[in-house]
C-alpha cells in the first residue's frame, strides 16, 4: 500500500504489526491445538493473531476466530476415517462463514 508522505497505515490495513508478537500467538495456537485442547479454547488464541496483524478487536474477530478453529477441529476429529465430499463442502461453507466474519471485523 502506497501512503502520502508522513502518513500512516490505519487500522486493518495489515501494515502495522509486530511479527515476533504475531508468530509468538500463532505458535500459542499451534501448541494448544496440538495437545488436543478444545477448539473453543484455542479460537481464543487464534483471535489475538488477527487482531494483532489486522490491528482490530470486535465480536466479528472472535466469531471468525471460532468458525475457523471448529473446522480444524472438525477435520481433525474426522480425519481417522476418509473426510467425505460433504464434510469438505461442510469445511467449505463453515470457512466462507469465517473469512466473511473476518472481513467485517477488518472493515474491507
Amino acid at each position: 500500500m502506497r501512503l502520502a508522505h508522513g502518513s500512516r497505515p490505519g487500522p486493518g490495513t495489515g501494515e502495522r504489526f509486530d511479527p515476533n508478537r504475531a508468530a509468538a500467538l500463532e505458535l500459542d495456537w499451534w501448541q494448544l491445538r496440538r495437545d488436543h485442547v478444545a477448539y473453543a479454547v484455542y479460537s481464543r488464541t487464534v483471535a489475538p493473531t488477527a487482531a494483532e496483524v489486522y490491528g482490530q478487536t470486535n465480536d466479528a474477530l472472535g466469531h471468525s476466530a471460532l468458525l475457523r478453529s471448529e473446522m480444524m477441529s472438525y477435520c481433525d476429529d474426522h480425519s481417522h476415517g476418509q473426510l467425505t465430499t460433504a464434510d469438505w463442502e461442510h469445511i467449505q461453507t463453515r470457512l466462507q462463514q469465517a473469512y466473511k466474519a473476518l472481513k467485517e471485523a477488518v472493515g474491507r
